[in-house]
């Protein structure tokens, strides 16, 4: 399918019609003319650069899908400072400053082709097809305030079964302070001159803060999180170890980086293997890479491993990092030569594990590779709840199946079990769930809403307050599904700009990435997920999270999530849902329908995160004025 941001699910499930079909009436001919919107030539030459030979499926569209998404982001930024980039190509060509900024955010093959058919002229072959008008996307909300007087966790690292051999290191405090490591991670990984070298990756890191607006200090270098500045020098060292930090602490650089620091570009083979625990976060995961792999100039090459069915294909036996999910890289690796591999990493250890068997499926990858090689290749794993619970049988096995693959030597950093910094949370009492499915028309529209939220549902249908019932409350998803208009008024009745996700094993990676780009576009307000996707998600505008219901573990009874066996682990679900929003230190709200019952529970959570007492509410239903502003102010 094409990327343009539509909605491709199967079974049912909402597809955009009408941006399905645009996708027949495609034409390879670029988009050149004057009077052509400026978008549609970007789109056009990312297109030619990562699938000059229009594949419709493998690794060349699931490249140009993340890197389009990319430049988008680049060229969206500039609207607010250049309003020619809104423009058609001629209004662009005009503003020369824009033009020089865009470029310098660009990947040199984009620039070389944007400056022939831009700057030097090209006969217009066939100017496209005149649009019908889009709706206007929603406005997002840039510049969120930080969140003040909230930190991050502590970290805490200390060597497992590795007596003398241990040497500590100093964490780090800046992206700069990565030079200083250099010769630790040619011991580590290589010569001199062989990796990819220190100082273009630093400024490959700056130029993706710089587009992230990641945290500088007062003289303007960028500041490591507290869990990147503890793990770097010992991944960089070569030592084994797992990590433990909080949602949106910055977990995902500690190994891209690393990743990036450990291949040998003049090695056309694969070095470095990634493990996510569902698609969803894998896609997460190919974004992230994409954007730190072309920082660098595309010395380092990525791709990532899934079933042909489900948007995969060959595994690119060259390219130098390669993605996947657990049990697909069980697969992937088939392709690719082990004697080559050197780090491997698996994200969200913990979802990983629980899965059946695949704790011996990273084993056993790690025992072949070993074999191959010659070598015990590095070993990273990562997770925002790895449990400590001596008590709890899960996490003693967790311990067992992490040291059976990390050996008994290792390095352990750990943050302490807190909130997630920034957030606030508002518990709302219901009495029914029907009291539940009457208020949610009015937190999800404006003035409540702010930038964009996410709404997690303990079932996809069968209840008032599923995802397939909230779906159909709002009539624009109705018409998508040939269904016939309801009756009401948005913000009371009915909902308005909602996108459902789905990340079932039927979904392909380029149907999950049409439905995600509606709501990163803004085109959708309201993301409506089941527990599946709560962790992956990672969307700047996200100003809200509302959760359903109140997460609860078996032994709490009616309304229980089956799958949640402890207290501890439903208190890690609830964090994982509430993770989507207040990112890096940004503000966000956290709001929570619960019934009177379930107040109990609530306030067990929040004592043991510490919750300030500030960033908390417990509010009824009924009492919209203090609940409007309480939910407005945590926004902004």
């Amino acid at each position: 399918m094409s990327d343009r941001g539509g909605v491709g699910v199967m079974d049912g499930d909402l597809v955009d019609r009408t941006e399905e079909e645009e996708v027949e009436e495609e034409s390879t001919d670029c988009p050149d003319g004057d009077e052509v919107e400026f978008r549609e030539l970007m789109d056009w030459i990312v297109l030619d650069v990562m699938n000059p030979k229009r594949e419709e499926e493998g690794d060349a569209v699931a490249s140009y899908n993340i890197r389009v998404d990319k430049v988008r982001d680049i060229v969206d930024g500039l609207v607010d400072t250049h309003t020619s980039i809104a423009g058609t190509n001629a209004e662009v060509r005009a503003d020369k400053e824009a033009l020089e900024f865009l470029m310098s955010q660009l990947d040199p093959k984009e620039v070389a082709l944007l400056t022939k058919v831009l700057i030097e002229g090209r006969e217009n072959k066939a100017k496209p097809k005149p649009k019908a008008a889009a709706a206007a996307p929603r406005q997002r909300v840039v510049g969120r305030p930080p969140a003040h007087n909230f930190s991050y966790g502590g970290i805490s690292t200390r060597a497992q079964g590795m007596g003398g051999s241990y040497q500590q290191t100093d964490p780090i405090s800046f992206w700069d302070d990565l030079a200083s490591l250099a010769e630790m991670r040619e011991r580590t990984f290589g010569g001199k001159g062989q990796l990819v070298p220190i100082n273009t990756v630093v400024e490959a890191i700056k130029g993706y803060a710089q587009q992230s607006e990641w945290a500088r200090d007062a003289s303007g270098r960028f500041t490591v999180r507290p869990i990147q500045g503890a793990t770097l020098p010992c991944s960089l060292r070569g030592y084994n170890l797992v990590a433990t930090a909080e949602t949106g602490s910055g977990k995902t650089m500690c190994f891209a980086v690393v990743a990036v620091c450990a291949v040998v570009p003049a090695v056309a083979k694969t070095q470095v293997l990634i493990m996510a625990h569902n698609r969803t976060l894998l896609d997460q995961l190919c974004e992230e890479m994409d954007k730190l792999c072309t920082s660098t100039g595309n010395q380092v090459r990525w791709a990532f491993a899934d079933s042909k069915d489900r948007g995969g294909g060959r595994v690119d036996p060259t390219a130098h990092i390669l993605l996947a999910t657990a049990m697909q890289m069980r697969n992937a690796v088939r392709d690719i030569d082990l004697a080559y591999i050197r780090l491997i990493v698996a994200d969200e250890v913990d979802d990983i594990f629980s899965q059946n068997d695949t704790d011996k499926v990273i084993q056993e990858l790690i025992d072949q590779t070993t074999r191959r090689a010659g070598r015990r290749p590095q070993v990273m794993f990562f997770s925002a709840t790895i449990g400590d619970d001596e008590n709890d049988p899960e996490d003693r096995r967790l311990r067992m199946q992490l040291e059976n693959c990390l050996g008994p030597a290792h390095i352990i950093c750990k943050a302490e079990r807190k909130d997630v910094a920034g957030m606030t949370h508002v518990f709302i009492a219901c009495n029914s769930p029907q009291d539940k499915a009457n208020v949610l028309p009015w937190l999800l529209t404006d003035p409540m809403l702010v930038g964009s939220a996410i709404v997690f549902c303990q079932r996809k249908k069968g209840t008032a307050t599923s995802v397939e019932s909230l779906i159909e409350r709002d009539n624009d998803a109705r018409r998508r599904l040939n269904k016939q208009e309801i009756q009401g008024e948005v913000g009371v009745d009915l909902l308005s700009g909602v996108q459902e996700f789905t990340a079932g094993a039927e979904i392909t990676k380029d149907q999950r990435i049409k439905m995600m780009r509606r709501f990163k576009e803004n085109k959708a307000r309201v993301l409506v997920a089941t527990d599946a996707v709560a962790k992956g998600i990672d969307v700047p505008n996200v100003t809200m999270v509302c959760q359903v219901e109140l997460v609860k573990c078996v032994t709490e009874g009616k309304d229980a999530f089956s799958w949640l066996k402890t207290q501890n682990k439903a208190l890690d679900q609830f964090r994982h849902r509430a993770g989507r929003t207040a990112r890096s230190l940004q503000k966000g709200i956290n709001v929570v329908l619960i019934t009177p019952q379930e107040q109990r529970l609530a306030e067990e959570y929040v004592r043991i995160l510490r919750v300030p007492p500030d960033n908390l509410r417990f509010i009824r239903a009924e009492d919209r004025e203090q609940l409007r502003t309480y939910i407005q102010e945590a926004q902004l």
